[in-house]
Order: structure tokens, then sequence, then C-alpha cells
């Protein structure tokens, strides 16, 4: 398929192992628990409603001319799988061994644009995409916030359109994961060794603003989605009325911003 490839010498997984420890950490941890998360889009339970919810935010977000399209941090290829049935050309990219695996198998005939590597070094060529998307990603870079939102915005074409997820760390669920159970995870961690990476510095909302306003892409729209302290229903009709309630009660923040011409 025609359209940009990553360049040979980034973008493969020994590039993985020269990144910071904390990405190394994360990108191992995604490795042994690739094939549960992968799982989890199709299950009834709640997280598998938010990640439905997120990846649904995301479509609703993109352009409706199908065009270039990265998926930075791809996962098992979902998403990228949606966006190849709509007529996107697809590329993705995911720090996870085992992820990029899972991409390669649900989509065979796009396997050489699905590749290894970090958001904090985008293996294309400046204003090769025109929309690029990063879920569940930028929760984990942290101190290398803005330079993964810069690396999005080098990667689009002006007037593209950047679609980016975070944690709403204000809602009840999400706040006592992080304030609660992660400050746990790190004892357990000394005992049983493997357990989800928890972040070293919460990334906030304004944070994510003043990123993507640095690297001159635009906020046009927010939305948020998984209720999943609810029960389902309840869920779906709290997210459809957009009330100020979701605010205590979805897990997560889908923002859309255009860069800039200038």
């Amino acid at each position: 398929m025609p359209g940009p490839e990553a360049a040979s010498d980034r973008g493969e997984g020994s590039a993985v192992h020269r990144l910071p420890g904390r990405v190394v950490e994360v990108a191992g941890f995604f490795d042994d628990f690739a094939d549960t998360f992968d799982h989890a889009y199709g299950t009834r339970r709640a997280g598998g409603r938010v990640l439905r919810g997120r990846l649904e935010a995301v479509l609703e977000l993109l352009p409706n001319a199908a065009g270039e399209v990265l998926d930075a941090g791809m996962g098992g290829g979902i998403l990228c799988r949606e966006l190849d049935r709509r007529g996107w050309s697809v590329a993705g990219i995911d720090l996870s061994r085992r992820m990029v695996e899972l991409a390669h198998a649900r989509l065979p005939h796009l396997s050489d644009r699905l590749v290894q590597g970090s958001i904090l070094a985008l293996p294309y060529d400046e204003g090769s995409f025109d929309a690029a998307v990063a879920t569940g990603v930028l929760e984990y870079v942290e101190e290398g916030l803005s330079a993964a939102v810069g690396e999005l915005a080098r990667v689009l074409r002006p007037d593209g359109i950047a679609v980016v997820s975070l944690p709403n760390y204000g809602s009840i669920q999400v706040g006592w994961r992080y304030r609660v159970l992660h400050p746990a995870f790190r004892v357990v961690k000394r005992v049983f060794g493997r357990t989800p990476p928890p972040p070293r510095r919460i990334v906030s909302l304004d944070d994510l603003r003043a990123a993507l306003a640095a690297a001159g892409l635009v906020v046009e729209r927010l939305e948020i989605v998984g209720a999943r302290t609810l029960p389902g229903v309840l869920a779906d009709r709290l997210e459809r009325s957009r009330s100020r309630a979701m605010r205590r009660f979805g897990t997560q923040f889908v923002l859309r911003a255009r860069k800039s011409f200038s």
C-alpha cells in the first residue's frame, strides 16, 4: 500500500531498548499483558465498555474524508482495522513487541506499515499524515509529554488532525485507582515483580492542553467517555446526555486538535 513508510533505522524493536528506562518498563509490561488487553475490547465488562467507547469517540472525531493516518500506540491493531475498513491508509506503531505481533496477525496486508517503536521518536518524515491518533499512551510518557505531542505535530500535515486521550484523574474510578491502588502496586511489585507501571507524575488535562498548544495544535473538541463505575445502561445514558456529571464518572478525555498552518 503506498504511503509513509517507517525508516529502517528507527522504529525497530532494538531501538526501544535505547529509550529511557521508564519507557522500556512500560514496553515490558504491555508485552506480558498484550493478549489480556486485546481480549478486553470484546468483553461486556466495564473495561471493555471503556475501550470501545474511546474507540468510537476517536472514529467520530476523525475527519470524514479518509487519508493517511497514524495510530501511535496501536496496541493489537483494533483501531487500525476499523480505520482500514473506512478507507484510511493506515500506519501504526507500538512500544510492545507482542502488541505489534497481534496487529500483524489482525492486519497481515498492513504488516510492513505496523512497526515497533516509540511515540517519543516517530520513524516518519515531517508532514507524512493527514491524521494521527494517540490513545492510552500519553499518560505513560509523563516527563516526555511535550516531546510526544511534538512528534505527533511534526508528522502531521498543515491542517491535519490529532486525536489524543488521557485518563480523567478527577473521576471517581480513575482517581481511586491512581491515588490508592498504584501506591499499593509499588509495594506489591517489590514482592511479586510485575505490576501495571504506575505513573511517576500524573499528566493533567491542563498539561495536555498546554503541550498541544506549544506544538501548534489547536483543540477543537473535547469528549468525556467511559462511565465505567456505573451499570452499562446508566453509563450509556449518561454519556449520551453529555451532562456535567461525566466529569465525575467519565474515565477518559478524548480531544481533537488541528495543526495550524503557521
